[in-house]
Order: structure tokens, then sequence, then C-alpha cells
């Protein structure tokens, strides 16, 4: 007699076999009122329990069928535990540059039964975006987000969002060029850097060029100059994606002299009741002294 094993909606032909049958056909020796075959359920990778449906076909010429032909239904109950896909962490912020290439690969996630399959949705302009990552040069400035989706065999799931501030590709800038400073040699001199502004991410700075006797770092210049002459300090600042901008100290070092008069000392002849008149001078600056002598 023929017995027909079908897979049940939700169950693969794949999770169960079928042994006691031949050709699909139950065999009854003379005699012989009942039979018996199996079907063993086989592990797979979901944790649905899942049905097998079985009724007989037609029977053959000549067989009579006695009483009502009656269909079964046998259940293969998966005693797996259900477990769900995993990210972690369920999601990240990134920044990024209009015109500047980004990229970002998917983390995977772990757990679930089965195969995991990973979908996305969401779009950033300039970005092109798919299962496993996203990338490209961003065209606005703003805020946006790709979300990627996992989900098991037996329809589990869990997400994952890459969340994107996108910002103007600015320059840091100095609030003026530079400025100059006069010094002596042999006494202390010092000046600190002014900060920069604006740029994109992380400002760093750097110096260049030297003065004789002092001492030079990213921040400031400080000492006693030990030469007299002209001199240049100048500090570059650039931001993460590199646009610069730089501010210069200059300097006029000249030597540490004394004033002095043109001579150490004169005599002058006066009379008593007479008008008596002086004129000093102090390096470039004369100054008169004046007395009536009585």
């Amino acid at each position: 007699i023929p017995v027909v094993v079908s897979a049940d909606v939700g169950t693969e032909a794949g999770d169960y076999t079928v042994s006691g049958l031949s050709g699909g056909m139950v065999s009854f020796a003379s005699g012989v009122s009942e039979q018996s075959f199996s079907i063993t359920a086989n592990e797979d990778a979901d944790s649905d329990d899942e049905t097998v449906s079985l009724s007989f076909g037609t029977l053959p010429a000549g067989v009579v069928a006695v009483g009502t032909a009656r269909q079964a239904t046998v259940t293969l109950r998966d005693d797996d535990a259900d477990t769900k896909p995993v990210f972690s962490p369920s999601g990240t912020a990134q920044d990024a540059i209009v015109g500047y290439y980004f990229s970002f690969t998917r983390p995977s996630a772990s757990g679930g039964n089965g195969t995991l399959r990973y979908s996305v949705s969401g779009s950033c302009a300039g970005l092109t975006a798919t299962a496993s990552s996203v990338s490209g040069r961003p065209s606005a400035s703003g805020r946006c987000g790709i979300k990627w989706t996992v989900r098991d065999t037996d329809g589990d799931s869990d997400t994952y969002l890459l969340q994107l501030n996108v910002v103007a590709d600015t320059a840091p800038s100095f609030a003026s060029s530079g400025t100059s400073r006069d010094a002596l040699t042999g006494q202390y001199f010092s000046f600190t850097r002014p900060s920069a502004s604006g740029g994109n991410g992380t400002l760093r700075y750097s110096v260049s060029g030297s003065c004789a006797g002092l001492t030079v770092t990213s921040s400031s210049v400080s000492g006693r100059p030990s030469a007299s002459g002209q001199c240049g300090i100048t500090w570059t600042v650039r931001d993460s994606d590199g646009d610069s901008d730089t501010y210069s100290l200059q300097l006029n070092v000249v030597a540490d002299t004394a004033p002095s008069f043109a001579s150490s000392g004169t005599s002058r002849d006066a009379l008593t009741g007479q008008y008596f008149q002086f004129y000093a001078a102090f390096g470039q600056r004369w100054q008169r002294h004046a007395a009536l002598l009585g």
C-alpha cells in the first residue's frame, strides 16, 4: 500500500528521514494485518518544532479498502535552545568630513540558530551602504544613520546602528598671522604662542626656527638671547584632515648697552651774584640746569 509522507508548511524534507518503506510502499505479508515504518528527526540548525503528514495513497488495483483511510501528523520536536543573534555593542557613532573618504565595516553578530543573514537600511549622502560596510565621500553636512539587521534561520534578529556626524571641511586659524618683539642680549625673554581655533578634529601644533640662546617649544619660546640681530619662530597648526595655518614671531635682538655721558665731568667758574647756566647731556637727551648763585 502506498504511503505518502510530506513535509508540512515550515518543515524541510531534509529535516527527517523515513525507513521501512520500499519505493514509498508498505507491504503486508499474507495473513499480516499490520505493518510499521519509522520516521527519524534529523538535527538541524533551527530551533522550531516541525510536522510531517502521513496518508495512504491510491490503493493498487484489486485491493479493497476495509474501513476508512486516515491521515496522521507526526511532530518533529526540536529541543535545541532558541538563541538569538546579537551584535556587541549595539552601535557606534563616528565623525566624518564633507568631501573626505570615509569607510566603516559592520561588525559580525554571534549566536542565533542556523545561518545568519544581514541586511542594511538607511543612507548618508555620498556614501554607499552594503550589507557589510559603508564607504565613500560624504557630500552634505548633518547627521545620518546606517542600520544593519541580522536574522537567523528561525527569524530571530538584532540590529546595529551607525550614527554619522558629517561636518563641513574647515581650516584652523590663528587670530593674527604673527607679531614682532624686541629683546636684549642676556636679558630674559619669554613669549607664549596663541591658540588657534576652527578646523576639524584635534588641533596639533609644531614649531620651526630658532634664536640663539632661546628655547623653542610647540607652545612657547623663552630664555636669554645670546646674539644680537633678527630671528624668527614659526608655529604651525594642523587639524585631523591636514588643513593648516601659521603664526610667526619676529624678534629684534639688540645688544644690552649702558647709557653714558660724553665725558666724565667738567669744571666751570662762576661769580657770586651773577647768573650761571649749564646744560648736562644724557646720551641723546639734554637737560638745562640753571641757578642764581647768591
